[in-house]
């Protein structure tokens, strides 16, 4: 292992954790271990997050877990570019999972690996990772309205990217370049990230890096948009507003494909195609959201969330509401 691969062994504590990593309103949170107190160690290395003028974040982190770790935050509505340099973590974004990270090749050594995840709207980011870990990576957004705010183009690439753009939970993988590596390689070696030049450095980097992340896409989300066409397209997302936005929707699968036009087959393939979950997984996730708003805003009972969520038992609905938000219904009750 290079020096400048090893974890920088500063010691983070809980409360220094909570300011390196919030970023603006981001709500973050720490969710397990819940008894570990503001002044004790929750990682060591280094963690940094820089917003620039244009919009642009980038989070970056060089860090050794030394215990497991579950932490949550909104993120921002916009498109992540995230690679890996080092280590993996499991990530849960919305109605979706991810398992991120730089995953060993034929000979053991890590991989460098990305994803771009669109969040066309703001959602709850829980990271769980694992004790013993040492992770290396970077994560690059632009803001939500970067396609709409370039100037309009009628390529196949831009449309598809723009497509891409504006589908929630839309992602796609992409390999990095051994010259997307090397640049991550130089901002996380950065030596001071509030000095003027370095910034420059850094945002300049960023911007590359993020370059070759969205032609990977163009390619990626072309094929996307070839395999959902645009009106069976809008009719899916009709459908995942209506329920997203609380409205009712008909009981069985087989009434939503006929409210729709299409077969019961077809809504759920192209529901996959457009959103990466079943419309049932899409249905229980909408619904745990709902009863996630109820008890933090309304201060409503377990029970009564669970009611409203569907479930008869109350068992049931904690289990499901702790795998999907990373914590029981108790902790998030206002």
């Amino acid at each position: 292992m290079n020096l400048h691969q090893r974890p920088i062994d500063r010691q983070i504590s809980r409360s220094e954790l909570t300011a390196l990593t919030e970023g603006e309103n981001s709500g973050f949170r720490l969710v397990e271990p819940v008894e570990l107190r503001d002044h004790e160690v929750a990682v060591t290395g280094d963690v940094h997050y820089l917003r620039f003028r244009s919009g642009l974040t980038m989070h970056c982190s060089n860090t050794l877990e030394v215990r497991n770790l579950t932490t949550q935050v909104v993120q921002e509505a916009g498109l992540s570019c995230f690679l890996f340099l080092q280590g993996d973590v499991e990530m849960r974004l919305g109605a979706r999972s991810f398992r991120l990270g730089a995953f060993n090749d034929a000979h053991g050594a890590p991989s460098p690996n990305g994803i771009i995840v669109n969040c066309a709207k703001p959602d709850l980011l829980t990271r769980i990772s694992e004790k013993g870990r040492h992770i290396r990576k970077l994560v690059i957004t632009v803001p939500a309205d970067w396609c709409e705010t370039e100037s309009p183009s009628r390529s196949v690439d831009d449309q598809a990217l723009r497509r891409f753009c504006g589908t929630h939970l839309a992602s796609a993988s992409w390999k990095p370049s051994p010259r997307a590596v090397s640049l991550a390689e130089q901002i996380l070696r950065s030596s001071n990230y509030n000095d003027i030049l370095q910034r420059l450095m850094i945002e300049s980097r960023s911007l590359e890096i993020a370059g070759e992340a969205f032609a990977s896409l163009a390619a990626e989300a072309g094929l996307q948009q070839q395999a959902l066409r645009t009106r069976e397209y809008e009719r899916i997302r009709a459908i995942a507003e209506q329920l997203s936005t609380g409205g009712s929707l008909p009981g069985s699968i087989e009434e939503i494909a006929r409210d729709a036009g299409m077969s019961s087959s077809s809504l759920q393939r192209h529901f996959r195609a457009a959103y990466g979950v079943s419309v049932f997984e899409f249905i229980r996730n909408a619904k745990l959201d709902e009863a996630r708003r109820l008890l933090m805003r309304d201060g409503v009972s377990v029970s009564e969330a669970a009611y409203r969520a569907g479930y008869s038992s109350a068992a049931n609905f904690a289990t499901a509401f702790k795998r999907r938000f990373g914590l029981s219904p108790k902790h998030v009750r206002g």
